[in-house]
């Protein structure tokens, strides 16, 4: 599959409206989905599933959801925009301890090399040249 790829899910009061596929290669089979709960008290036994898999006989309760592909049709959000809109909220990382220090580091080799070069001796060419111009 390609990387290029994005899956949304759409949640109105707690429940999956829509799952929707954006990017997803023609030649790979859509997957399916299934959305599961555990079933409360107050489901009915009829529509409740049992499941060995996971807490053993498990109640649950579920259904199957058909994905939708995103195009300039859809209904739907492009999920690839808000991921976009999300990544742009992250704050900016913050930098490792490793790579604060290896900065410090360099600065101080930087401000040695420039003292280095400042508190060398002066030439006679500079010294007429600082002459010249004083």
């Amino acid at each position: 599959m390609s990387p290029d790829f994005s899956i949304g899910l759409l949640v109105t009061d707690d429940d999956i409206d829509a799952v929707i596929l954006e990017g997803w290669p023609a030649d790979v089979r859509k997957p399916r989905m299934v959305v599961f709960d555990y079933a409360g008290n107050d489901v009915q036994d009829e529509y409740v599933l049992h499941v060995s898999s996971g807490t053993p006989n498990t109640g649950l309760t579920g259904r199957e959801v058909f994905p939708v592909e995103y195009g300039p049709n859809c209904r739907y959000p492009s999920p690839a925009e808000v991921l976009s809109v999300l990544d742009a909220r992250k704050p900016a990382e913050k930098p490792s301890a490793l790579s604060i220090a290896r900065n410090v580091h360099q600065s101080i080799l930087d401000l040695d090399a420039r003292l280095d070069r400042l508190e060398q001796a002066t030439t006679t060419t500079a010294c007429t040249s600082l002459r010249m111009a004083a």
